[in-house]
This record gives C-alpha cells, sequence and structure tokens, in this order.
C-alpha cells in the first residue's frame, strides 16, 4: 500500500468489514480511504468491471502512526459566528 494512493474497502456483506478497514486505516494514519457504498454486491449488480487478475503489489510505503485519526470532531467549524468565537483583528 503506498501512502498517497487512495483505498477503497469493501466487503461481501453487510458493509459491517469495509467500515472497520475504514476506521483501522485510518486510525493509522492513512487518510484517502473510503468505503464502496452497497459493497462488491452492489457493484457487481451495476455490472461495474472486476478482474480475476492476480495482483503484483510492489513495495509499500505507509507509515503506520497509531491513534492518528481523532476522537471527536466539532460538527461547527471554529471560526464560524455559530462556534460562539469572534474573530478580533486591529
Amino acid at each position: 500500500m503506498s501512502a498517497d494512493h487512495p483505498v477503497v474497502a469493501y466487503d461481501g456483506g453487510d458493509g459491517s468489514v469495509g467500515a472497520r478497514v475504514w476506521w483501522l486505516l485510518r486510525w493509522a494514519g492513512h487518510d484517502e480511504v473510503a468505503v464502496l457504498d452497497g459493497g462488491y454486491a452492489a457493484w457487481t449488480r451495476e455490472n461495474r468491471p472486476v478482474s480475476t487478475d492476480e495482483p503484483s503489489p510492489g513495495p509499500g510505503d505507509v507509515i503506520v502512526t497509531p491513534g492518528a485519526m481523532p476522537w471527536w470532531m466539532p460538527l461547527v467549524p471554529p471560526d464560524s459566528p455559530a462556534s460562539g468565537r469572534t474573530a478580533a483583528r486591529a
């Protein structure tokens, strides 16, 4: 896996495994991760391309940073009027 290459997580079931892969990769510091909406079943149902070729990945350069994903994210940007803060500049 390459640090600058996006990853799409999916599974063949209800999406819980794909979501777990998303969370784990984000937690480990990989920013570009997405979950395939509907999983593999939706992908094939929509007749999207599927390959049976054996992949031959090269060496990876991902640096794992445990705990990189924040535990919470603010719903309101800190500099918006709804945050209650005022940007006072001279």
